[in-house]
């Protein structure tokens, strides 16, 4: 099934909020033990056979 545009970008927001879960300690079962840094990536719409937009998010405690 093909994304629509709204999916791709609740898709980007549940990944922040992961990371700064994980690095606050709030991630429950999911949670990495001494996470001090996290990364997430996100990509999406097309421009010539190619990725049109890319964002990259670093955090760190």
């Amino acid at each position: 099934m093909e994304k629509n545009k709204k999916e791709g970008e609740r898709e980007g927001v549940a990944q922040a909020c992961e990371l700064v879960w994980q690095l606050r300690g709030e991630a429950g079962l999911r949670q990495v033990q001494g996470a001090k840094a996290g990364l997430a990536h996100c990509s999406g719409g097309f421009v010539a056979q190619d990725t049109g937009a890319s964002t990259v998010i670093i955090l760190k405690r």
